[in-house]
C-alpha cells in the first residue's frame, strides 16, 4: 500500500527543520500529540508571530520506504548539528499497532527493514507468529526467510552491503545453534559436523552423540535427526525409526533419510 510519505516540520523564524515524521493522511497537519519539546518549539514560535511550515519530503511509499527514508532524514539533520524534536532514530511505530507490538525487524536476506513482524509477514505472505519465533530463535527460518530485530541499530542494518548481510546471516546460524543447543558448529559455519562448538571446544551431550543424517530426496545433509525434524517439520523419532530401518518404515513426510554413514 504505497499511501505513506516522510514530512518534515520546519519553523520559519529560522527557517529550519526541527521534526521528521512519516505517516499518511493528515497526520503531517496535526500539530496535537507531539511530544514535549515538539510542543515547546510550537508554542515558541507562534508566540513571536511566525508559522509551523510542513513540508512533505517523499509521498506514494509503502510503509518499510517511509520507515527508511525517515530514518536517513533524522540522520541527515543530525549529522548536520540540527536540534530535532525527534527523540529516536525513527521508526518506532506502526499505524494501528499498540505500543507494546512496536517492534522493527530486518529481513537479512533482501535488506527491507519493517516497522514490526506483522507488517514484515504481511508485505511476504506468512505468519507474524512465525517471524516472532525466529526473532527468539525458536525456528531457524520463515519460508527462507531470517529475521532479526531491527530497533537496535536501525541505521546500520539499512546501510548494510550485501557482503555484510551475508556474514550476519552466518552469525545468525552460529548464534542459532549456540542458543538451542541442539547441533554442534565451528567458527567457519560450513563444517558443523565435527564435534565442536562455536570456539573450537569438543561438543558434548546431545552435540556429541548425535549421527549426520542425510536426506536422500533433495541432498540436504544435517548434523542430526533433530535438525532435520526441525527443517522439516516432520516427527524425529520417525527420522530415526527410518535411519535404523524399523517398523517397515518406507518415508517420513513423503522423504527418505539415512544416516550419513551408510550413505
Amino acid at each position: 500500500m504505497n499511501v505513506f510519505y516522510v514530512y518534515e516540520h520546519w519553523r520559519t523564524d529560522r527557517d529550519e527543520c526541527f521534526y521528521v515524521g512519516k505517516g499518511k493522511g493528515l497526520r503531517a497537519y496535526n500539530m496535537k500529540k507531539r511530544n514535549a519539546h515538539h510542543m515547546a518549539i510550537q508554542e515558541k514560535v507562534l508566540r513571536e508571530g511566525f508559522a509551523i511550515e510542513v513540508r512533505i519530503v517523499a509521498s506514494g511509499l509503502e510503509e518499510y520506504e517511509a520507515y527508511k527514508l525517515e530514518v536517513e532524514r533524522i540522520s541527515f539533520w543530525k549529522n548536520a548539528k540540527i536540534d530535532l524534536a525527534n527523540k529516536t532514530s525513527g521508526g518506532e511505530g506502526v499505524s494501528g499497532l499498540d505500543a507494546w507490538n512496536k517492534k522493527p525487524v530486518f529481513c537479512i536476506n533482501d535488506g527491507k527493514i519493517f516497522n514490526s513482524g506483522k507488517e514484515a509477514a504481511e508485505y511476504y505472505g506468512c505468519s507474524s507468529t512465525a517471524i516472532s519465533d525466529v526473532l527468539r530463535h525458536k525456528y531457524r527460518h520463515v519460508n527462507g526467510l531470517v529475521f532479526v530485530a531491527a530497533n537496535w541499530n536501525p541505521e546500520k542494518l539499512i546501510n548494510m552491503s550485501e557482503e555484510d548481510r551475508i556474514e550476519l546471516m552466518k552469525q545468525r546460524e552460529i548464534n542459532y545453534a549456540l542458543r538451542r543447543k541442539k547441533v554442534a558448529v565451528n567458527k567457519s559455519f560450513g563444517s558443523i559436523l565435527d564435534g565442536k562448538d562455536a570456539k573450537g571446544r569438543l561438543a558434548t551431550g546431545p552435540a556429541k552423540n548425535s549421527k549426520p543424517v542425510f536426506c536422500l530426496d533433495d541432498k540436504r545433509l544435517f548434523p542430526s535427526a533433530s535438525e532435520a525434524a526441525r527443517h522439516y517439520n516432520v516427527s524425529k523419532s520417525a527420522i530415526i525409526e527410518l535411519c535404523l530401518k524399523k517398523n517397515n518404515r518406507i518415508s517420513v513426510g513423503g522423504l527418505k533419510f539415512a544416516y550419513l554413514e551408510e550413505v
